[in-house]
């Protein structure tokens, strides 16, 4: 199991019990590493002005990407603007955090940002 659009909380309300690990299929997105852009992911509170980065404010440089506000928005966006800030050639990318009970958003960061 991954966590995705609905939270485990909203699962295991619906189920009426706990979900447990079961067999996962193997694909890309089960990796422990999935996409990790070639740059050094820093997950900071707010980005420096000058900074390649995933901003959630208006971009203050050409070189940040204004992300979604909302969980889904932020999930769909993510990967495609990784992608664009290494086209970019970022050698450092900082993402300012998002809420802490985005799950599924931060099981993406944890693969992007995995060694």
């Amino acid at each position: 199991l991954r966590p995705g659009g609905i939270s485990r909380a909203q699962l295991e309300d619906a189920l009426g019990k706990p979900l447990v690990q079961g067999d996962l299929r193997r694909s890309p997105g089960s990796h422990p590493r999935h996409y990790a852009p070639r740059a050094r992911v820093e997950l900071v509170t707010e980005a420096s002005p000058e900074a390649c980065a995933l901003v959630f404010t208006e971009p203050r440089s050409p070189r940040q990407i204004r992300m979604p506000k909302d969980a889904a928005g932020y999930a769909a966006h993510l990967y495609r603007a990784l992608h664009d800030l290494d086209a970019a050639g970022a050698d450092v990318v900082q993402i300012e955090t998002p809420p802490g009970d985005w799950e599924a958003v931060w099981d993406h960061l944890r693969r992007a940002t995995s060694g």
